[in-house]
């Protein structure tokens, strides 16, 4: 196998699409299940589904945290491995950790590695977001 290639464990007559080195842009909204997407670039998620994908070297380059919310990536090395993040893509992960219940310590680590106006920033989404419910 060559230096920095991964074997895949799910066989590629599996894979519903592949897609290389593509700049996606806004994938607001659409669904990719089973989808290869390798060395893309997206910059807008808001709403996606990214149901059993390999975003392997994939950029998820979202400069807002409003082209952050509603995407849903399942939670597995194919997706998350070799997966570049933007800043404002890790700062909104690592708050959404943050409002989980246990291990105080670790969360207020967490919040330690924003600064004061992005917390204030994601408090005063969420705490919106949560009203329409």
């Amino acid at each position: 196998m060559a230096p920095g290639a991964r074997s895949v464990s799910r066989p590629m007559g599996k894979w519903s699409q592949v897609l290389v080195g593509e700049s996606l842009g806004d994938v607001s909204g659409r669904r990719f299940e089973r989808a290869v997407l390798r060395d893309c670039t997206i910059t807008k998620v808001n709403g996606a589904r990214f149901i059993n994908c390999d975003l392997y070297h994939s950029t998820l380059d979202v400069d807002e945290i409003y082209h952050m919310l509603g995407v849903t990536i399942t939670l597995d090395c194919f997706s998350f491995e070799g997966l570049r993040l933007s800043e404002v893509a890790l700062d909104s992960i690592l708050f959404l950790l943050t409002t989980t219940l246990g291990n105080d310590e670790k969360r207020q680590r967490i919040l330690g590695l924003l600064t004061e106006d992005e917390v204030y920033r994601f408090r005063r989404l969420f705490e919106c977001l949560s009203r329409r419910v």
